[in-house]
């Protein structure tokens, strides 16, 4: 549920408390017909349960490149920490596709307002630079990423369940 609560948080408070403030019109006009749309030929009852289904899919896709890399709580500069903490899921047609080009989360951070299709078009640069910078570039398979997440998944699970046993 929490998942379903954070995407409607992002769907219908930030996003459109950002583009009010950029007075992006177009968008704004956009937004509310989608909203218009689907509620009215949906019914509220569907439209959640498509928006809860959207939700676990796109935070899937942000555990993907997020989730399994270290935490830390160092002062680093935006770059370095976007080459740091997240990776990316090797590209190819369908990857590219299913994840909505978020398979590169390095240039995502990077260039958060850059449109998701262009970032493969600067995913060489961006490579170069880390190797010039010596900043790593993380990529790996779609179902590696998988397997990375679901262990850090487990790995969580037992920490937690230690700290449960000595009372912590």
């Amino acid at each position: 549920m929490d998942t379903m609560l954070v995407g409607m948080f992002w769907k219908t408070i930030t996003n459109p408390s950002y583009i009010f403030r950029k007075r992006q019109y177009l968008q704004i006009f956009f937004m509310a017909a989608h909203y218009t749309f689907f509620l009215y030929t949906l019914g509220p009852i569907i439209y959640g349960i498509s928006c809860y289904f959207t939700s676990m899919f796109i935070f899937g896709t942000f555990t993907l490149s997020h989730s399994h890399l270290p935490v830390t709580k160092d002062r680093l500069h935006w770059a370095e920490y976007s080459f740091l903490h997240t990776m990316n899921v090797n590209p190819s047609w369908w990857c590219d596709w299913a994840m909505g080009y978020l398979n590169y989360q390095i240039e995502h951070h990077l260039f958060p307002t850059m449109p998701n299709f262009r970032q493969r078009q600067i995913s060489a640069q961006v490579k170069a630079f880390a190797e010039r910078n010596g900043l790593p570039y993380q990529c790996t398979s779609y179902p590696r990423a998988i397997w990375m997440a679901l262990s850090n998944l487990a790995h969580v699970s037992e920490e937690i369940v230690k700290h449960k046993e000595k009372g912590i």
